[in-house]
């Protein structure tokens, strides 16, 4: 499933850089436990390592992944994403959004 997907995303990213356009957009979605987000975090980890600052928008009001439960949150990564810890808060700018 994971199939070069992280390669076909960087195509697209440097197609958008020589053409001045925007870069991909990509949105996992699926039942419960089917491996979202661990295809996020490959996606997110792949696009670090190249040089890229993609933005997680975690919109999993029931089960959020960088927000509390019931809100949605976003940010940049700026270094490899592994685990959420207390640390991570602390230091990085989230944004929540109360539905």
């Amino acid at each position: 499933m994971y199939l070069n997907a992280h390669a076909a995303l960087e195509q697209l990213r440097k197609k958008a850089e020589t053409d001045n356009s925007r870069g991909p957009v990509t949105m996992i979605v699926g039942p419960m436990d089917v491996g979202k987000s661990t295809l996020c975090r490959l996606l997110l980890n792949y696009a670090v390592r190249m040089g890229r600052r993609p933005i997680f928008v975690d919109l999993d009001v029931g089960q959020g992944q960088i927000s509390v439960p019931g809100t949605i949150g976003e940010f940049q990564l700026f270094y490899c994403y592994m685990f959420i810890t207390n640390y991570f808060l602390l230091r990085n700018s989230i944004f929540f959004y109360i539905i």
